[in-house]
């Protein structure tokens, strides 16, 4: 009785410390490493004429470049020690902006790439656009204005050597999970039912699946960290591809 307890025990643990780990590692920990974005930006910061500290926070006001201050009169970093976010003052001829916004921490390591769209508010400002709180300044890029496309200066993509890293090591850790998660069952089974422990049953189709599950997993996440920061890993991948077949071919 008791034996057949501990099992019951040792099987909910696998069960329920594997599943969170995976989930952890695939949609946390591994992104976070391997899903960041890559571009080529050189830009000076924009220079901060005022400066506000309040009780429960802070706030810069930020003069745009040239190009941005034909759309963009001016911009306020503002936190509460919380979530840091942005708003921007519009010039009166512009009822609609769409803005790409490139974040920065104090080391100038980019954090994250982030489209806002916004209609005017009647008080020539944007909505407020949180950004994460390690960012310490930005480079704005005005993509759309008044439902006319810009031209971007700054190329925005993935590491396609990180993009296959992570794809592979999910595929890995859902493989490793699905042989967990089948231990886990099979040992309650046998507690239950005296049925028999014999993990080994079924483990290439085990194995098969989880490939197919961890590939599927992989890509879903990509792109939903892409739809974030308005990425195209695919094309990314395609032409890091592309070239390095070209640079093969030229040799």
């Amino acid at each position: 009785m008791i034996e057949n307890i501990m099992t019951y025990v040792s099987g909910a643990i696998i069960l329920l410390v594997g599943l969170f780990a995976y989930v952890y590692l695939i949609a946390y920990v591994l992104p976070l490493f391997l899903i960041r974005p890559v571009y080529n930006n050189d830009k000076i910061g924009d220079r901060g004429i005022k400066k506000y500290i309040f009780d429960n926070g802070r706030a810069i006001v930020y003069d745009p470049s040239i190009e941005v201050k034909k759309y963009i009169d001016q911009y306020v970093l503002f936190d509460d020690g919380k979530k840091r976010c942005l708003q921007c003052k519009i010039t009166d001829d512009v009822y609609s902006i769409k803005l790409r916004v490139l974040t920065f921490d104090s080391s100038d390591k980019p954090l994250g790439v982030f489209i806002a769209k916004d209609l005017a508010t009647g008080k020539n400002t944007t909505g407020i656009i949180e950004l994460p709180i390690e960012t310490a300044y930005v480079s704005i890029e005005v993509a759309e204005v008044n439902n006319n496309r810009m031209n971007l200066e700054t190329r925005v993509g993935f590491s396609v050597v990180k993009l296959g890293i992570y794809c592979l090591s999910t595929v890995i850790i859902t493989v490793i999970e699905a042989i967990l998660i089948k231990t886990a069952l099979l040992m309650v089974a046998d507690a239950a039912f005296g049925y028999s422990n014999a993990v080994g049953r079924g483990m290439a189709f085990t194995v098969f699946t989880a490939l197919l599950l961890g590939l599927a997993a992989s890509v879903l996440i990509v792109m939903t960290h892409s739809s974030k920061e308005i990425t195209n890993p695919l094309k990314c991948i395609i032409d890091g591809v592309t070239s390095w077949v070209s640079k093969l071919l030229k040799k």
